[in-house]
């Protein structure tokens, strides 16, 4: 194999490698003193609701359910807290007392009762 052949493929094998390692410094880690929560919000009949907002009072922090009703918060501050789940048509829930350990993750399943949307009394309508 020519010389320069050779020169060419280990500049090549070298640049991945450096690629590879930098990519790797970016990577999304778990912050040291967090941890993550995850679980399922359903209706009262075991119905996945997606697009629930899950909220950690206090953490600033929180997430939507997907389509199978599931999410996932990354970085929650270690410590307990209140999580709260919401969603239009539904009651609020809160679950207070969950706690987060470091590198960990807390599952929290959460069943929301319907509760009929306000809507303005007749006479307001023109």
């Amino acid at each position: 194999m020519p010389r320069s052949l050779v020169w060419i493929r280990s500049g090549a094998a070298v640049l991945l490698a450096v690629m590879l390692l930098a990519g790797c410094a970016h990577a999304p880690k778990a912050t040291p003193g967090t941890g993550a929560l995850r679980g399922r919000v359903t209706d009262e009949h075991g119905k996945p609701l997606h697009y629930a907002n899950v909220t950690v009072l206090g953490a600033q922090t929180g997430g939507q359910t997907n389509v199978q009703g599931d999410f996932t918060i990354i970085n929650v501050p270690v410590g307990v807290h209140t999580v709260r789940v919401s969603m239009v048509g539904f009651a609020r829930q809160e679950r207070a007392a969950v706690r987060v350990r470091a590198k960990k993750s807390t599952t929290v399943d959460i069943r929301l009762q319907p509760k009929p949307i306000d809507t303005l009394p007749p006479d307001w309508v023109d």
